[in-house]
């Protein structure tokens, strides 16, 4: 009968375990071709955002981009018919999407080249809003909808019947436990029985106590024998090193007195009830060994009945002192896990496999602004409101982490919205829960707010780029936007102007009237200029008093100079200290690109010496530089 049942449990096994497999396999062979078809959908996006790019810029690297799209999209569609194969239901979507996208990229092609690059951006950017254009998008991204929702529809298939699978191997599997429960019930009788037998037996054939005690001897179990007034007469070797019991001729008194005083009473208590009822005793305690220590025994006590009549008891004890080091060991271990999780500095959020919160520890309890008992049993996605950069809801990577059973890191900082509105930068990593067979039993979600993070760097960027007293653009940022003005200049034939402005008399401020003094006219100096230049000029501090202008959209050298005369003109008496006035003008140097110099060093160099020249021409003044043209690009 046992063979039967392991030969059925094989068999039971082979056959689910080789169910299980396929379907899981056609479970993930849907997976990759919904991956596949994600990862297509993601180039026919990029490569509609490159041709945008391509159309405002015009440039070889934007239409090397559009290329690498396409490249990339056309392998994404041959890896996806690879998946796909001859399946009958898939090819035709598979031939339509390949097919769409082939037109997207003819229309793309013929967008590109046709597009004037002389025109004004507006102009060449309605090229794409053509109705022509569009219908060949939509149509392509209908594709894609329409393989992604067939091929959810076979992955919703797929796994419903690998549910019914685990439904009928959990009903075998029952069945089969149910036959074991009930075959190891009699087996354990007929041990019982054998035992007695065994014992009236060699009673009878007067056997040989020694003969029988080296049998029982070779036991890994405690064994032990009392006689039917509960005096014992035997124990075996293992059962006298457990508890280094009294052996033959000692009261039931004796063998009880090496119990544990706290488990004395109830060992004693059950001894009684199995003479009253010889009823078998099954009981765990202490024994306590000569030197004092402790050793864990489960114990089974039976009546040994001859024609109904109890002529002694059998018993067998097992050590449980290593089950119970490991029971502390693990709850040790749990406890240190407990600890650690409520001690660590960022949340932590448990679910189950449906995404339902079973655990927060503290940090996630005050990040979330509530308490953790009433979170769990809350959908993740409903206690976390997470938001993307431009507001718009973000759900948790947890789901997406448990379904795709890997570890999903958002490096790119999201948003919680607390429940007062309050946003925080948050970075998000999520990793599926297993269990010992490897099955995704849930997931954990841990969080950290970076906002403090997030603000110092905006605030050393700031730094770097930003003048420390006056708050206006540094030399750097200066020099990048130049460089930045200069080649759309290139681009739309169009000329940039560059003031350089010196403080006339700012030396005799600082030496009259102290550093502070100076400081505060910078200020009212960086206030003036912002003041009176346009919205489309950038006033930069470049060192000491000396300040620029940098004009994006100049027609021509009167327009520069009208700005700086204006800037000249604004600075008489704007000035003060403690409500004295200071004494300071402003001189200017003017210079154009492309007249002047077609790099930015060199035509700050030509604004320069124009300033000089203003300065030796009695200050308070602007010159233009000559016109002699750099020769150096930008």
């Amino acid at each position: 009968m046992g063979a039967a049942l392991i030969g059925l449990l094989i068999v039971c096994g082979v056959a689910t375990t080789g169910a299980l497999l396929i379907a899981q396999g056609r479970v993930a062979h849907s997976y990759d071709v919904l991956h596949e078809t994600s990862l297509v959908r993601e180039d026919v996006q990029a490569l509609r955002l490159r041709v945008g790019i391509f159309i405002v810029r015009g440039d070889r690297a934007s239409r090397d981009d559009v290329a690498a799209s396409i490249r990339s999209a056309r392998a994404r569609l041959a890896s996806l018919r690879a998946l796909v194969g001859s399946n009958q239901a898939q090819k035709p979507l598979l031939d339509q999407l390949a097919g769409a996208f082939e037109e997207r990229v003819r229309s793309s092609t013929r967008l590109m080249s046709t597009a004037d690059f002389s025109a004004a951006i507006e102009s060449r950017a309605r090229a794409m809003t053509e109705p022509a254009y569009q219908v060949v998008n939509a149509r392509l991204m209908d594709s894609i909808d329409r393989m992604e929702r067939a091929e959810e529809l076979l992955l919703a298939e797929r796994r419903s019947r690998q549910s019914g699978i685990l439904l009928v191997l959990g009903i075998t599997l029952g069945g089969l436990v149910f036959w074991a429960v009930a075959i190891l019930a009699r087996l354990r009788r007929a041990a019982h029985d054998l035992i007695g037998e065994l014992s009236a037996a060699y009673r009878d054939t007067a056997l040989s106590k020694a003969e029988l005690e080296a049998f029982i001897d070779a036991s890994p179990l405690g064994l032990f024998h009392l006689d039917e007034k509960g005096l014992p007469t035997y124990f075996n070797a293992e059962a006298i090193r457990m508890g280094e019991l009294v052996t033959e001729g000692g009261s039931v008194a004796d063998w009880l007195a090496s119990v544990h005083p706290e488990d004395s009473d109830a060992l004693n208590s059950a001894w009684h009830r199995l003479l009253r009822t010889n009823e078998s005793l099954e009981e765990m305690f202490r024994l306590v060994r000569k030197d004092g220590s402790p050793v864990w025994v489960e114990s089974h006590l039976a009546p040994v009945l001859v024609e109904n009549r109890t002529t002694g008891f059998v018993g067998v004890c097992r050590d449980l002192s290593e089950r119970k080091a490991l029971e502390e060991n693990l709850f040790a271990a749990k406890e240190a896990a407990q600890v650690t999780l409520e001690s660590i500095g960022d949340a932590v959020i448990a679910t189950d496999a449906e995404g339902v919160i079973t655990f927060l520890n503290p940090r996630a309890a005050v990040l979330l602004e509530t308490e953790a008992q009433l979170g769990v049993g809350m959908p993740v996605d409903e206690l976390l409101q997470l938001v993307d950069e431009d507001g718009e809801a973000s759900p948790t990577s947890l789901l997406r982490a448990i379904a795709e059973n890997r570890t999903i890191d958002v490096i790119k900082p999201r948003r919680l919205v607390l429940s007062d509105g309050t946003r925080l930068d948050i970075e998000d990593v999520a990793a599926p829960i297993r269990n010992r067979q490897g099955t995704v039993i849930g997931g954990v979600l841990v969080l950290r707010d970076v906002s403090i993070a997030q603000a110092i760097a905006e605030r050393m960027r700031h730094l770097a780029e930003y003048d420390v007293l006056t708050d206006l653009p540094n030399r750097l940022l200066f020099e990048d936007r130049a460089r930045q003005a200069l080649h759309a200049a290139i681009r739309h034939r169009a000329r940039v102007g560059l003031l350089y402005i010196d403080l006339d008399g700012f030396k005799q401020v600082n030496d009259t009237h102290g550093h502070g003094a100076g400081d505060e006219l910078l200020r009212q100096v960086a206030a003036c200029l912002e003041s009176t230049v346009r919205l489309t000029d950038t006033v930069c501090r470049i060192g000491g008093d000396e300040f620029v202008v940098l004009m994006p959209e100049v027609s021509d050298g009167e327009g520069a100079m009208n700005l700086a005369e204006k800037i000249v003109a604004a600075a008489q008496g704007r000035f003060s200290w403690h409500g004295e006035p200071l004494d300071v003008t402003f001189s200017v140097g003017a210079a154009l690109y492309p007249d002047h110099a077609t790099d930015v060093i060199a035509l700050m160099r030509q604004a320069d010496h124009a300033l000089y020249r203003a300065k030796q021409s009695g200050r308070n003044r602007a010159l233009m530089a000559p016109e002699a043209a750099n020769t150096v690009s930008v």
